[in-house]
């Protein structure tokens, strides 16, 4: 069995209910799942598409050099990724109403890109490492944009909201990690 089928399973199997994952709404800080818990490798890719209403996705990894493109279309979708690593890539896109975005980053040089189109979506990250590079889009009516960083070195980014009623909060401080 080739790595990338050994991380789809991994991956459909993350998808279900697991608690390590729960996040509770009202408290912007998220929490790592325990390493564990997350799928290891290097150098891995993963593409995935879900279009519909109500999907979710749970995608958790560790390890380096690890390539992700998610796209969501639809409503309701809600997509949470977790990372342990260095020198990643991400890529996310989400069309449409109510979309839920949560991204959870530990460590150096990792790139994030990030795209949400339509009105009511939520997206949140708490990212800490050094040297990380990321793009957020966000294009349409009632978005929110929930950042918290913990970098010695602040990040090279670039944050696009166009539409009405924006929300948009980046905190970045060095701060002691949750255990």
């Amino acid at each position: 069995m080739t790595t990338i089928n050994k991380l789809f399973i991994a991956f459909i199997l993350a998808a279900f209910t697991n608690p390590a994952f729960a996040q509770d709404v009202a408290d912007p800080v998220l929490v790592l799942p325990n390493p564990i818990e997350m799928t290891p490798g290097n150098d891995n890719q993963l593409k995935l598409q879900q279009i519909g209403h109500n999907l979710a996705a749970v995608i958790g990894q560790s390890g380096q050099q690890q390539q992700l493109q998610l796209f969501q279309e639809g409503e309701a979708q809600q997509l949470q990724l977790f990372q342990l690593g260095n020198n990643n890539n991400w890529n996310v896109s989400q069309r449409g109403i109510g979309h839920e975005y949560t991204g959870v980053l530990r460590g150096d040089q990792n790139n994030i890109q990030v795209q949400q189109q339509g009105a009511h979506n939520n997206l949140q990250q708490d990212l800490v490492g050094n040297g990380m590079d990321y793009q957020i889009t966000q294009e349409g009516s009632h978005l929110e944009l929930i950042q918290i960083e913990n970098n010695g070195l602040a990040p090279a980014y670039q944050v696009h909201q166009q539409g009405e009623g924006m929300r948009i909060i980046i905190e970045n401080g060095l701060q002691p990690l949750p255990e």
